[in-house]
């Protein structure tokens, strides 16, 4: 069985243009002149620097993608220590969530599946293998330092998921020595305590340890339709229990080499009671997960122009679900395992000239009770990218071809193409306080390989098919990005973005009602308009931002000369999503007080049908959360103090249909620093 075959018209296209674009990068750069005397090409200072867009360190609005930084100041602000929070009300996507404390967590890009967004640690893929999700409430926040967020295909970088978008979580390295402890409290019944510390050794030699315990009862009061009124009830069968522990060991022989080693160990047991069907029948299911990951990088300086990196990483992965009550009973286990190798450099070929190709190889496995033998299958990938930035003094132009070439055991082969550019002008030497206006737009290729249990799944409900194609998409995003000073500092950003996929797998009933099995059922489109907008009217002290996004993602291709689905909004997906926030922070000297944050934010999401022929739907819905965070020094011991009111204006709404959210809630959490 082939992975999927690109048209030999089409291919000659990609491949001409790709040649034809690194021509002319190589020509436009060997005759670019340097602009000063010593020779060095002139460049910007951006504070905000990100490396998904393109595996190369970069300012944020040299980007060719639109990229989110959140850096680590949102992060350890943040109460919930889980990803899937800290993401809710991002531009352009959407966290869906089944229940509350513990329950799974997906995300999705400008209206693609869960299945097409890429999930990284550190640029190395974490993704769940068996089902193709990455459930958010299982990656702790506790030892991240920053991440990273790119809308849009990213297969040439990726490979495959990075259809709707990629999410980057980078990891802290060991600076200096500390012993931090943290504690919250939430509705609900929800506990959490943590402990981390960690000491240079030496100068070349530092090492963090870290530990976290969370569980929860999980109940909580929410407001449903049953019988035709809407009734008050507790929600049951939620309660958790997780434990985590980490390690970490950072070595540093040189400003240019240095390395590091990572193990952590997550393991979740909760109840995972599914729709509520009824005030009487809210599910029973329960579900244990294990997941185990060790990694480790490296990383020197091979020439002058020459940086050499390489990684490892494993993740052992082990799921056990039970339900013994449901529609489709399972006692379903399963434990797949997925080793990654990536070796990368990065050249300089001319001072304003950058390549940075690589290799990347995988190795799968899986195995459980839900599937009728074990598989497993390798995975190989080459890819390369190219930086070219032409500096036209106040007019900067970056150009950025790149394309991958993925090989899968059994599966087959795909080429990811893409193309991206920046042309940015600034008015002035200090782009923080002068005007600038960027345009950024890209176009590629990319892919989504099946899942194990799309091709495999033996289990209770459903049969996998054999005969699966690969997802495939063409992904096109264009934009301009706003810079100025007007009583204090903007940005603004608006981007128009479509995704052509081709296709699709689904999971529809077979001949059998009661068996399920994935099919291709050809294309959707789904395009869209973002807006984004940060002001600071007093820089340090004072942020607003907000966001606008418009979701049109529709089935393209009939199932029958009379299908009422045909044309309409896919299921979940909303028409329309926006946030706005307000941050104040300033600093106050009283006592032991140093300094005192608010925020307040609202996220608002529109329409999902639920019915394929759009009749039936979710109403939109308004949340409002605010916070309150407060900085102290006692002796040398820093602590935080923070009080946090969820869903405000006691909102009753569903993100899924029967997932009813809690009403309004509370949440209490305090952290006590202390440097070694």
């Amino acid at each position: 069985m082939g992975f999927f075959v690109v048209p030999k018209s089409i291919l000659i296209k990609y491949i001409s243009a790709f040649i034809l674009a690194l021509t002319f990068c190589v020509s436009a750069a060997a005759s670019e002149q340097p602009e000063d005397s010593s020779g060095a090409a002139k460049s910007y200072s951006f504070g905000e620097i990100v490396v998904t867009a393109t595996r190369s360190p970069l300012s944020r609005l040299d980007s060719p993608s639109r990229v989110q930084l959140i850096a680590a100041e949102e992060i350890h602000s943040s109460l919930e220590k889980k990803l899937g929070e800290l993401l809710s009300g991002k531009t352009g996507l959407l966290v869906r969530e089944y229940g509350f404390g513990a329950s799974l967590q997906t995300v999705s890009f400008r209206g693609m599946s869960a299945e097409h967004s890429v999930v990284l640690l550190d640029g190395m893929p974490i993704g769940n293998v068996q089902t193709g999700l990455t459930d958010l409430s299982l990656i702790p926040l506790d030892n991240v330092e920053s991440i990273e967020l790119v809308r849009g295909g990213s297969s040439a970088q990726y490979g495959s998921d990075a259809i709707g978008g990629a999410i980057n979580i980078l990891t802290s390295p060991v600076s200096g020595g500390f012993v931090r402890f943290d504690a919250a409290t939430r509705s609900a019944g929800s506990q959490r305590a943590g402990v981390t510390g960690q000491v240079r050794l030496s100068d070349e030699l530092g090492i963090r340890l870290g530990s976290a315990v969370e569980y929860g009862r999980g109940d909580f009061d929410f407001e449903i339709q049953d019988g035709g009124r809407i009734v008050n009830a507790i929600r049951s069968g939620s309660d958790f229990h997780s434990r985590q522990i980490y390690v970490r060991g950072d070595w540093l022989s040189s400003p240019e080499t240095g390395g590091s080693l990572m193990l952590s160990s997550q393991n979740t047991d909760r109840g995972t009671p599914g729709p509520v069907l009824s005030i009487q029948n809210q599910g029973t299911a329960r579900q244990t997960d294990e997941v185990v990951q060790a990694s480790g990088s490296f990383r020197t300086r091979l020439a002058d122009q020459t940086r050499l990196s390489a990684g490892l990483h494993v993740q052992n992965a082990y799921q056990h679900y039970v339900d013994r009550l449901g529609l489709f009973q399972a006692d379903n286990y399963y434990r797949n395992i997925l080793t990654t190798v990536q070796v990368n450099l990065h050249h300089s070929i001319l001072p304003n000239l950058l390549v940075h190709p690589g290799v990347e190889v995988g190795y799968a496995t899986t195995s459980g009770n839900a599937l009728a033998t074990d598989h497993s299958r390798t995975h190989s990938a080459l890819y390369t990218g190219v930086e070219l930035h032409s500096d036209f003094n106040p007019l900067r132009i970056s150009f950025y071809p790149s394309i991958r070439y993925d090989k899968y055991s059994s599966i087959g082969s795909s080429l990811s193409p893409k193309v991206g550019v920046n042309i940015r002008y600034q008015s002035g030497e200090n782009p923080m306080e002068s005007f600038g206006a960027t345009l950024h737009a890209t176009a590629g290729r990319n892919f989504r390989a099946p899942t194990f249990n799309e091709l495999y799944y033996a289990g209770s409900g459903g049969r996998g098919n054999l005969n699966l194609n690969p997802e495939r998409s063409t992904s096109f995003d264009a934009g301009i990005t706003l810079q100025y000073s007007l009583i204090g500092r903007h940005e603004f950003d608006v981007t128009y973005y479509s995704i052509a996929t081709q296709d699709r797998i689904q999971w529809l009933p077979t001949s059998v009602t009661t068996i399920w099995s994935p099919v291709n059922i050809g294309k959707t489109q789904s395009y869209g308009v973002e807006l984004e907008y940060r002001w600071w009217p007093i820089p340090g002290y004072l942020m607003l931002e907000g966001n606008y996004a418009t979701i049109d993602a529709r089935k393209k291709f009939a199932s029958s000369p009379t299908d009422p689905s045909f044309n309409k909004q896919l299921i979940f997906v909303p028409l329309e999503t926006g946030h706005a926030g307000l941050t104040v922070g300033f600093p106050i000297h009283a006592a032991i007080l140093s300094r005192v944050f608010l925020k307040l934010e609202g996220s608002y999401v529109g329409i999902r049908y639920v019915a394929e022929d759009n009749t039936q739907g979710l109403p939109s819905y308004f949340s409002m959360n605010g916070s309150c965070r407060l900085e102290m020094q006692l002796f040398d011991m820093t602590m935080f103090a923070k009080y946090e009111m969820l869903n405000m204006l006691n909102e009753s709404y569903e993100i899924l249909p029967r997932y009813p959210v809690p009403l309004r809630h509370h949440s209490f959490s305090i952290t006590i620093q202390k440097p070694l």
